[in-house]
């Protein structure tokens, strides 16, 4: 076995070879009776080891405290659902000429038939500019004194 293997088969298995494979036990004993690098490996992981059974933050909580945090969050939220505070209702303008109801029948197609009329004028610009300026580059690719020289 190598030290390289070694390393491999302690980050999968820890520090306790009685948890590695029957198969790989002999080889990894027979590597930490030559090698001292192997042995500083298997020392340092069950030091880490050690550690975090000590620290383990599983056993560190008082499961007591955690009940009593939980009742109190659920006393508050049931607290608050039955004070049931409801936001301020927004500001509403009714004006009663752009409701439907106070509008009169000839008026409820005006808005879109604006829209409409406003869309046109736009339209009509824009392609009175457009022909505008055509025409405008025709008359200077050919200009009078052509048309005036071939008659």
């Amino acid at each position: 076995m190598t030290p390289k293997q070694f390393a491999a088969l302690i980050d999968r298995f820890g520090a306790d070879l009685a948890r590695w494979p029957e198969a790989d036990q002999g080889p990894a004993q027979a590597l930490l009776a030559r090698s001292d690098e192997a042995a500083l490996l298997l020392r340092a992981e069950s030091r880490l080891e050690a550690y975090f059974k000590a620290h383990d933050p599983v056993q560190a909580v008082d499961e007591d405290r955690v009940f009593r945090v939980v009742a109190a969050v659920q006393a508050q939220v049931q607290a608050q659902a039955k004070l049931q505070v409801r936001p301020a209702p927004a500001v509403r303008w009714r004006i009663p000429l752009f409701q439907r109801r106070a509008m009169p029948e000839a008026l409820r197609f005006a808005g879109p038939f604006a829209v409409l009329a406003a869309t046109a004028m736009l339209l009509g610009i824009y392609f009175d500019e457009m022909v505008s300026h055509r025409s405008a580059e025709a008359s200077s690719a050919f200009p009078a004194s052509i048309w005036i020289n071939d008659l």
